[in-house]
């Protein structure tokens, strides 16, 4: 639906600033009840938008234990990989555990 006044008579509700269209449901009593509904589903929108990224970028976050198990792993494999001396079997323990760690950070 289009605005059909003001400084965005003729956009879509969807290309119109979110500040403008709270303002409007905030100051105008006497729109037409359907832009008004339209705003406010905008709006609700939005907000739904928001908030998603808001939890994709807290999900994105690294757990400190994981960050620091990553920057050692670069160590770890030195140290316990059979081609640099290391113990086969203690590597294998070593990769499960990081499988596990990078797996939980996905889920």
């Amino acid at each position: 639906m289009q605005i059909t006044f003001g400084k965005h008579c003729g956009s879509h509700v969807a290309y119109v600033p979110t500040q403008y269209l709270a303002w409007v449901l905030r100051e105008c009593d006497n729109i037409d009840p359907a832009l008004r509904a339209a705003i406010a589903a905008e709006l609700d929108a939005r907000r739904g938008r928001r908030q998603r990224q808001a939890d994709a970028q807290r999900k994105q976050l690294t757990h400190p234990g994981v960050a620091a198990w990553r920057s050692a792993w670069p160590i770890i494999v030195r140290l316990c990989h059979p081609d640099c001396g290391g113990n086969g079997e203690l590597m294998q323990v070593m990769n499960s555990i990081n499988e596990a760690m990078n797996s939980k950070e996905r889920a």
